[in-house]
């Protein structure tokens, strides 16, 4: 599994799990695909909870969510493929 598209801007404080007040970036998700991981920039695993997701792009009514949140990446997940490029601001907080 590889990135498909990412262009991340990452604003925060600190890099340990109590220092973070807030960090965001943004991701696409490629035409043609239904996810795209993408880096979060932060030094532990975070808690997936503490994301939100708002998609910058018109999803024509499909669902989207954030999954598989790891080390080092997490994954932002649309209910089926777009024949255009679908872009997501994310931010954890």
């Amino acid at each position: 599994m590889s990135i498909n598209s990412v262009n991340l801007d990452i604003y925060g404080y600190g890099s340990t799990e109590l220092g973070v007040d807030s960090i965001n970036g943004t991701a696409t998700v490629s035409a043609g695909n239904t996810y795209v991981d993408t880096p979060h920039g932060l030094s532990f695993t975070p808690d997936i909870n503490r994301f939100t997701l708002q998609p910058q792009s018109e999803l024509g009514g499909k669902d989207f969510w954030i999954s598989n949140v790891g080390a080092s990446t997490i994954r932002i997940n649309i209910s089926s493929s777009d024949f255009s490029d679908l872009v997501f601001g994310w931010k954890y907080n």
